[in-house]
C-alpha cells in the first residue's frame, strides 16, 4: 500500500487552475469519466469564490470494469501520485508533488444522488487563462448534495452557485426542475424552494 502520511492531507488549498488542470489531464490517464464535485465544483462555477478546500472530489467511472482494481493503483503510480486504500478499493490519491489529496467516488451514491447521472449530467467547463476544459456535476445535482449538510460553509455554497448562476431561487427552481424532479416529489420541490429563499434572505440580511 502507498502511504500518504508525509502529507498533511487535512490542509486546506486555494487550488490554481493550473495546478487542477495538472491533476485532472493526469487522472484521465486513469479513469475513462472523471467529474469534479464538491467544493472545488463551486469554485469553478463561481469564478470569484475563492476559499480554500482540504482536497479535491471527483466520480470517476470505467467503461470497463477491469481497469478498477490492481490497473488503478499502477497508473496511479506511473502518473505522479500515491494511493491509500479501503478494503482493497482506492479510495484517494494524493499527488507526489503538491500533497494536493483527491478522493475517489465510484463505488456507492452520493448523498442520495446516483453515481451515474453525475456523469451523465455533467458540464464541461473551462477555467484559467489556458482554457482548461474540465467536467464538473450539474449545478442542481451539486445543490442538492450540499443541501444535504447543515454546515454553514455549505450554505454559503448553494447562495453562491444560486447567485452566480441564476440570480433567484425562484428562477433556479424554474430551470432546473426537471433535474430536481428526479429526486423530489412535488411536496419536496416546495420544501427545497422554501430553504433556499431561507437561505438568500438570511445572506441578504448578514450583508
Amino acid at each position: 500500500m502507498q502511504k500518504s502520511a508525509d502529507y498533511n492531507t487535512r490542509k486546506e488549498y486555494n487550488i490554481k487552475p493550473y495546478q487542477l488542470d495538472s491533476i485532472y489531464e493526469r487522472l484521465q490517464s486513469i479513469f475513462d469519466d472523471i467529474i469534479i464535485i464538491g467544493g472545488r465544483a463551486v469554485n469553478i462555477y463561481c469564478s470569484n469564490n475563492k476559499r480554500g478546500t482540504h482536497d479535491i472530489d471527483v466520480v470517476v467511472g470505467f467503461e470497463n470494469p477491469k481497469n478498477g482494481g490492481d490497473a488503478i493503483k499502477e497508473k496511479a503510480l506511473q502518473s505522479g501520485f500515491m494511493y491509500e486504500e479501503s478494503r482493497d478499493l482506492v479510495k484517494k490519491l494524493v499527488d507526489k508533488e503538491t500533497g494536493i489529496s483527491i478522493d475517489l467516488y465510484y463505488s456507492k451514491p452520493i448523498s442520495n444522488i446516483e453515481l451515474s447521472d453525475i456523469i451523465k449530467y455533467s458540464q464541461k467547463r473551462t477555467m484559467g487563462s489556458q482554457g482548461a476544459i474540465v467536467n464538473v456535476v450539474h449545478p442542481a445535482l451539486l445543490i442538492l448534495m450540499k443541501m444535504q449538510s447543515n454546515r454553514q460553509k455549505d450554505r454559503n455554497d448553494v447562495y453562491n452557485l444560486i447567485d452566480n448562476l441564476y440570480g433567484q431561487p425562484e428562477l433556479f427552481m424554474q430551470k432546473e426542475n426537471k433535474i430536481l424532479s428526479m429526486y423530489l416529489e412535488p411536496a419536496e420541490l416546495k420544501k427545497l424552494e422554501a430553504a433556499l429563499m431561507l437561505i438568500y434572505g438570511e445572506r441578504h440580511l448578514r450583508y
